[in-house]
């Protein structure tokens, strides 16, 4: 095939990140069939349409994808059959062994899907690059290393949790279904870029995605999620506060942090009238920073957090002003701007 450099280096730096040398010869490279690209690492496989029209078929190894993004721009010429595949750029010429089509292994699809559903891209990638951080890295629970789509009432749910922190977010739908998506099929789809409308297709173990360029097919993760809606308690406690401010405070005060993830290194949040007083007392270091409320909190109270839970929650928002809703020194803090929710649990001091 002929093609232009910029084209198609575009689509395989897409596709090889998700190839690893764990895996067999067979799959550590790129297909090109039908006039497309196909990578799988047998958890998520991924399709790449090529503006081309040829018969030809062979497998691009990994070294050989490297070799195509260095080259320079223009035209390149790549040939290939069951044993080599040679690359042409002006003057360049190289070659590389590689291994039959035939053996490649495509990704898994279904001809019968028992759901579908149609999204604005753009929405749908903000929604989820707003919950991602929040979900969990922990194997030892599975279903919290995915997140949760779950459309019902009027809106889909997207819903991440690690057990320590929630962040809910939602978008207008009207049918129902339930799903949790891995985290890193979602990182792929993010990394991807979901331009326009984006489509989806599932059965009870596989989920598709599919946009003009792209197709990425993926596992589902089986069990139960926890009841998401039932912790997000609104405490009557409540103040408002500027998202900005909050943050940079948040930040100055992890600088005194050796260790973010030790409990006796955790930041006190001290609410008390029109103020929110945030503190750090280490052995070699102390932090105090006082910043004012937008509206103030009808009952005073100290609550210790992580503060990377904390900066991170507040991170995942876009609007200006938050309203914090405030329990004891015990229960949780939602943050919350009107769309996008989080929740994020103190630490006992």
């Amino acid at each position: 095939m002929k093609i232009d450099k910029s084209e198609i280096a575009l689509r395989l730096g897409k596709l090889k990140s998700i190839l690893t040398n764990k895996l067999d010869e067979t799959a550590n490279g790129v297909l090109f069939k039908d006039n497309c690209l196909f990578a799988n690492n047998y958890e998520i496989g991924i399709k790449a349409r090529l503006d081309i029209d040829t018969a030809e078929t062979f497998v691009i190894p990994r070294r050989a994808i490297e070799m195509i993004e260095n080259l320079p721009q223009g035209i390149i010429e790549i040939t290939g059959d069951e044993k080599s595949i040679s690359i042409k750029s002006g003057s360049i010429k190289n070659k590389y062994s590689t291994t039959a089509p035939e053996e490649f292994p495509l990704i898994d699809t279904f001809e019968e899907a028992i759901g579908s559903a149609t999204l604005n891209g753009g929405k749908f990638q903000d929604a989820l690059n707003s919950v991602l951080y929040a979900v969990s890295e922990n194997s030892n629970k599975p279903i919290l290393t995915g997140v949760l789509l779950d459309a019902k009432e009027g809106s889909i749910n997207i819903v991440g949790c690690d057990g320590y922190r929630i962040a809910w977010n939602k978008l207008s739908y009207d049918d129902e279904f339930n799903v949790v998506i891995p985290k890193n099929t979602i990182q792929k789809l993010l990394s991807i870029g979901i331009a326009g409308d984006i489509s989806f297709s599932w059965n009870d173990k596989k989920i598709i995605f599919r946009n003009k360029d792209y197709e990425v097919c993926s596992r589902i993760l089986d069990g139960s999620y926890i009841d998401y809606n039932k912790l997000f308690v609104r405490h009557e406690n409540q103040t408002i506060i500027d998202r900005k401010n909050f943050s940079e405070a948040i930040h100055r005060a992890m600088i005194c942090i050796n260790d973010r993830d030790v409990k006796g290194n955790a930041l006190v949040f001290h609410f008390d009238e029109d103020d929110v007083k945030i503190a750090v007392k280490q052995e070699n270091s102390e932090y105090e920073e006082s910043i004012k409320l937008d509206a103030p909190v009808d009952q005073p109270v100290g609550i210790a957090f992580n503060g990377r839970y904390v900066f991170e929650a507040i991170k995942s928002f876009t609007a200006d002003k938050l309203s914090v809703h405030l329990g004891t020194p015990l229960q949780p803090m939602l943050l919350d701007d009107g769309d996008l929710m989080a929740l994020v649990l103190p630490v006992k001091l």
